[in-house]
């Protein structure tokens, strides 16, 4: 894995970046500032957290665990419909996680697990879908060494 936040946050942006399905994918940085656009599917990463992996070796001194909370907003917008806006804002949840999971460059044998924190939808007032968003953390596990 990245061994450091910056390197975990890029390797995890290269690898959404390269992931067929993901292709109209668009990914910023912080926190999501209104307007919004009309439509689209925006993936925020709000921030990556060190956990207690980089600490864990295992009892006969195999490689290192490390463990990284990446925080995410995931809006899907414009759709028309709330059911299309919610099945693809979790195929593109299911997505990501096979991407990082599939990604060399984070880690030998990754595992991630999205635990989601918040989710939503918005209709316009006349009943039109506008967006679909889920919050939440993707938790990425991989062996070091």
């Amino acid at each position: 894995m990245g061994t450091s936040i910056p390197g975990v946050k890029a390797a995890f942006v290269a690898a959404l970046q390269t992931r067929p399905g993901l292709d109209d994918l668009q990914i910023g940085r912080g926190v999501p500032n209104p307007p919004l656009p009309a439509s689209g599917e925006l993936l925020y990463v709000l921030g990556v957290d060190n956990g207690d992996g980089r600490e864990m070796i295992d009892q006969w001194g195999g490689p290192v665990l490390e463990t990284y909370d990446i925080r995410v907003v995931l809006d899907v917008l414009g759709l028309g419909t709330q059911e299309l806006a919610e099945t693809r804002a979790w195929e593109i949840v299911n997505e990501t996680i096979d991407a990082v999971e599939d990604a060399p460059n984070l880690g030998r044998a990754a595992t991630a697990f999205f635990a989601v924190t918040g989710e939503g939808s918005a209709t316009g007032a006349d009943g039109t879908l506008w967006g679909t968003r889920v919050e939440g953390e993707l938790r990425v596990t991989a062996r070091r060494g």
